[in-house]
């Protein structure tokens, strides 16, 4: 087969196929829920938020949080001495549903007033006349309705300090951008990239092959250097702000191909650091890439669950990735052994399955 012809199918396959996300013989732990008000959230020293995933109510990047409400109420839950689990749902429906079941204490979310449920919700938070955060709670919370109205009355500045930041953040994640490139530069010629070369020079840091970042780069970016995603990351490597910061990356340097893909590799270095107790190398490798997509803290509860349920904690294809899949899900999320809470573990999954797909293929080129 001609090899151009070869590489189109090859990228059609990789952004078109379906991963197979549902796990393998994993028996469910049913959960039953309790009705806490805002003394009993004190004491157990958590509340269990709902919200939607999107940039502007709750979202995860690189095991970065954010989103307008998820800023919002992680200074309230400071306020009341108490730690955060986040719960995502798809829809407003699904956030009345779960609110009154008592699979969650608030619904940190812009939900519409609805005269048929003031009965069982308490709608509280930001006037309802502005309705920037207005949040809704359970009719046998009222202690915790007045904590969150009373919080929204003594701490506006604070509040207006946040919407200033996130308004600020618009520009980027309003502007996201990634221009397709073709998944191979020049096969006949054994070119990947414009970026071979400094792939080849920051992977030795690593002790990768040089193929594999790049295979990370390209499902980052699509060798786009001014790739800009939703939720604010940017360049080869999709570094966010925080990380750039913290790999020593000036964010007016952030686009420049070079010093994205060096952070990118010192980030990953820190990672396998992080899984020194991953003694296999391959199965670091999978590891950090799940660490690099969805933070360190999921991966580690993800292992917790696959301990638990008898499988290797060590291992990723068919043992960890599964349970990281199975943190979508509030009956394992609110497992006690789980310290994180809510993981979109089907991006991680597909995440880790994509790059060891691309790099399987960028092997084959000479």
């Amino acid at each position: 087969m001609n090899k151009y012809l070869y590489f189109l199918c090859l990228t059609l396959i990789i952004f078109t196929s379906c991963v197979n996300n549902k796990p393998k013989e994993v028996t469910k732990n049913v959960t039953s829920f309790d009705f806490f008000d805002l003394d009993e959230i004190q004491r157990s020293g958590q509340i269990i938020v709902l919200s939607t995933y999107s940039p502007e109510t709750y979202y995860e990047n690189h095991g970065l949080q954010g989103g307008l409400q998820f800023q919002i109420v992680q200074e309230f839950a400071k306020n009341i001495g108490a730690r955060i689990r986040i719960e995502v749902a798809n829809d407003e429906n699904e956030l009345i549903q779960r609110l009154i079941s008592g699979e969650a204490d608030l619904i940190a979310y812009n939900l519409p007033l609805k005269d048929s449920l003031k009965k069982e919700l308490i709608w509280c938070g930001d006037s309802l006349e502005t309705r920037k955060a207005s949040w809704v709670v359970r009719h046998n919370s009222p202690n915790l309705a007045r904590a969150v109205q009373n919080w929204f009355q003594t701490h506006v500045q604070a509040i207006h300090e946040i919407y200033n930041k996130e308004n600020q953040l618009k520009t980027i994640k309003t502007s996201a951008r990634i221009l397709r490139r073709a998944i191979v530069k020049n096969p006949s010629k054994g070119i990947i990239s414009d970026y071979d070369a400094i792939y080849k020079k920051y992977s030795r840091q690593l002790g990768w092959d040089w193929k594999l970042l790049a295979a990370q780069s390209y499902q980052e970016s699509a060798f786009d250097p001014k790739a800009t995603s939703w939720a604010g990351a940017r360049g080869l490597m999709q570094l966010m702000t925080t990380t750039a910061q913290q790999v020593g990356v000036a964010l007016e340097n952030i686009y420049n191909p070079e010093e994205n893909i060096r952070g990118g590799v010192k980030y990953l270095h820190y990672l396998h650091n992080h899984f020194k107790d991953i003694t296999n190398p391959t199965e670091k490798i999978n590891f950090v890439l799940a660490a690099y997509n969805c933070g360190t803290a999921h991966v580690r509860d993800a292992q917790a669950l696959a301990q638990k349920y008898g499988k290797n904690p060590n291992v990723w294809k068919d043992n960890v990735d599964q349970y990281i899949l199975l943190l979508q899900e509030a009956e394992y999320n609110r497992d006690p052994i789980v310290k994180n809470g809510y993981c979109r573990g089907s991006e991680t999954y597909n995440y880790v399955n994509s790059i060891m797909s691309i790099y399987s293929q960028y092997r084959k080129i000479k």
